[in-house]
């Protein structure tokens, strides 16, 4: 869409891409930012924050950089917002699921100017650039890239975005029932999804099959995500262990039944199989 659009003269689109985006947006040629590009001169406290923090992750899906400047902006707003000592509680107990820096995206948002915001419904930077948009009165769109479960009390608000892209009708359904006006919602589809039936791509995925001799298995792929414990302003408990019990299931599974093939994907934010 972002290619199309440039090509087409409509609008120059600016990326402010993280972790493994950004990889993707500069091989398509599109202008890419990163948190790294709104630091000013004052932040050395955040850097420093950022410094601290980058050594506690497990996995760094982003450049040094790029992590040090996230982590510590988005520390550092929520060290603002409710003090040093709850900062520390909340970072210990959430992660990073603590963080929505609404003021640093306000500084993207006042940087480039956009005619509009486009995001999806992830819910952190993503989720902060939405309510930035909102205070700074750029019209935005939220692209709903599943079924819009857990942040559900979110999307349903009629001031969260000015518009939902969302899946299916049934999706529509569902956030309608929860109290979204239906005229602030598109069925569109998934735009991530098309490139599954572009010939290109099958024929890579027969070859990832010859490669490992696969040949006549009915091939399953088990794309993994991470299970957080708890994030905040969402109830219930999360089990984190339960993205590795479906891993082991399904190895199992296939191990027992010759006629079957796995393929794991785990997410980049995940740590990588043994």
């Amino acid at each position: 869409v972002a290619l199309q659009a440039q090509a087409q003269g409509l609008a120059r689109v600016v990326f402010l891409a993280l972790t493994t985006a950004a990889t993707l947006v500069r091989e398509a040629g599109l202008p890419v930012y990163g948190f790294v590009d709104l630091l000013e001169p004052s932040d050395t406290q955040a850097l420093r924050q950022g410094e601290r923090l980058i050594k506690t992750l497990s996995v760094q899906a982003a450049q040094r950089e790029e992590s040090i400047a996230y982590l510590g902006l988005s520390y550092a707003e929520l060290e603002a917002d409710v003090g040093p000592q709850v900062a520390t509680a909340r970072y210990a107990q959430y992660g990073r699921q603590s963080f929505l820096p609404v003021r640093v995206l306000e500084r993207a948002i006042r940087r480039w100017q956009p005619a509009c915001l486009l995001t999806t419904n992830s819910p952190r930077a993503e989720r902060a650039a939405l309510l930035a948009a909102r205070r700074l009165g750029i019209p935005s769109l939220c692209l709903v890239d599943l079924f819009g479960l857990w942040e559900r009390d979110w999307l349903a608000r009629p001031d969260y975005a000015d518009a939902l892209c969302v899946l299916n009708p049934q999706v529509l359904a569902s956030l309608v029932a929860a109290g979204r006006p239906a005229s602030h919602i598109h069925v569109t589809g998934n735009p991530a999804f098309d490139h599954i039936h572009n010939s290109a791509v099958i024929a890579k995925g027969q070859a990832l099959r010859l490669d490992v001799g696969w040949f006549a298995q009915r091939v399953l792929l088990y794309a993994s995500s991470p299970e957080p414990q708890e994030v905040p302003g969402i109830t219930g408990q999360g089990d984190p262990a339960w993205p590795r019990r479906i891993e082991a299931q399904l190895i199992k599974t296939v191990q027992a039944d010759p006629s079957l093939a796995l393929w794991v994907r785990r997410h980049p934010s995940e740590a990588a199989a043994d």
